[in-house]
């Protein structure tokens, strides 16, 4: 209807255009047939722009006219969308029955599959959904956060980050636990995905409780042994011959103490991350202080820079944000030289903020960067145990940015140093 008044418009003005130019040059038929062929461009020049599209679409017009050719493709169109009558109740009889069968193979699937609205209501959702979160049909149109109401949860929704995973508790069962996913679905719907984790879970906290336990129980005798060897270094009748390898227990003492201490460590971020104490934490004080420790030490870098572009002031646990920077940076002056220079940087954009740590040392193959976050992974054994590290370090640094809903991203180049980046979401960051 809106193409016909177009086309009734333009030849009205066209008319009006001929007896304005028929009466100006008192000639009537010399101003219709001005206006006439001027409709006649018009209608020329878009023929031409249609053509050159079906040209460039690769469509022959050797064998039809350019008419025809429009007149198959709007066919063609009109039955795609369902207007050409018959077909189109075809279609949407077709659509239908596909949408129910779709609909029953995601309701036999184990997973949980729920549907969201741009505002996260609840749109659909499938029987595993409905068991575990205890949904009905006058559920519908409910956010999804009032059925999982955590603050974790809460961000993980604002977050438009599809890669990401959350667990959490069932609200039927505090013994299931779901492991959810977003997944992008039309212009602005999502789905949200849960999937029972509870045996890997499981798994994960026997094997927690046992590192945790184990390692306590080694402290004590570790203790013992550590006190003896500090009173054997400084007994003076001890031949000097026994020097050296009391010296070498001493050190290897010290180290399983340093392994057992952060085994403790990372246990116990693994194991209390709904145990957060959120508060206004200075990024750059942490990292000043851990400054001031580095250059106080035998042999440190060359230079040490730190650059804050805007306030270091975030909302998170302050012990946890301690291991992130004191590991990132420990990491930074155990593998460079003497010579070498650490370079601490802070910015903040419109995705949050991003605090790296840059190094000029011996850099990381590519093939190791996405294991080295793993326990006890080591690059070069060699060098990791001559400077000192316990190999969990960066599995330390993982697991407290999990627990801030940030992000762990490392670049390097074998020979020309690392920089490691924690990203932090935006609502962490204090204006």
């Amino acid at each position: 209807m809106q193409i016909k008044l177009q086309l009734i418009l333009l030849n009205f003005l066209a008319l009006m255009l001929g007896a304005l130019i028929g009466y100006y040059f008192n000639q009537a038929l010399l101003g219709f047939l001005v206006a006439g062929t001027l409709v006649n461009f018009w209608y020329l020049y878009n023929v031409a722009n249609i053509a050159g599209v079906i040209e460039r679409s690769n469509l022959s017009l050797t064998e039809d006219s350019i008419w025809s050719h429009l007149t198959k493709i709007v066919k063609k169109q009109s039955k795609l969308v369902g207007v050409d009558g018959t077909q189109s109740k075809a279609s949407r009889s077709v659509g239908r029955k596909l949408l129910k069968e779709i609909e029953k193979s995601i309701d036999m699937t184990m997973d949980g599959f729920c549907l969201l609205d741009k505002n996260n209501s609840l749109i659909w959702y499938n029987q595993a959904a409905s068991d575990w979160l205890m949904l009905s049909e006058d559920d519908l149109q409910t956010p999804i956060n009032h059925f999982i109401d955590t603050p974790a949860f809460w961000n993980f929704l604002k977050v438009d980050d599809y890669q990401n995973r959350l667990e959490v508790k069932a609200p039927n069962d505090k013994d299931i636990f779901l492991s959810c996913q977003l997944v992008p679905f039309g212009k602005s719907e999502r789905w949200i995905i849960f999937r029972d984790v509870s045996q890997p879970v499981r798994l994960a906290k026997v094997r927690n409780d046992f590192t945790a336990n184990a390692s306590h129980e080694l402290r004590s005798p570790l203790t013992v042994i550590s006190g003896y060897i500090e009173v054997m270094n400084e007994d003076v009748s001890i031949d000097d011959e026994w020097k050296k390898p009391i010296n070498e227990i001493n050190r290897q003492t010290i180290r399983m103490q340093s392994i057992l201490s952060d085994l403790l460590l990372l246990s116990q971020l693994e194991a209390e991350t709904d145990k957060m104490d959120d508060q206004i934490i200075d990024l750059q004080a942490i990292v000043l202080t851990t400054k001031k420790d580095i250059m106080s030490r035998k042999n440190p870098p060359e230079r040490f820079e730190v650059n804050f572009s805007h306030s270091g002031l975030i909302s998170g646990d302050e012990f946890r944000l301690q291991s992130v920077i004191n590991n990132l940076i420990e990491n930074a002056a155990r593998y460079s030289d003497t010579g070498d220079c650490i370079c601490v940087n802070w910015m903040i954009d419109n995705e949050g903020g991003h605090l790296s740590v840059i190094d000029n040392g011996v850099g990381i193959e590519a093939k190791h960067i996405d294991r080295i976050t793993e326990r006890f992974y080591r690059v070069d054994k060699g060098r990791s145990r001559k400077a000192g590290g316990t190999g969990l370090g960066l599995s330390i640094v993982k697991n407290a940015l999990q627990n801030h809903n940030a992000t762990l991203e490392i670049r390097s180049e074998l020979g020309n140093g690392s920089e490691f980046i924690c990203h932090f979401p935006k609502e962490r960051i204090v204006a």
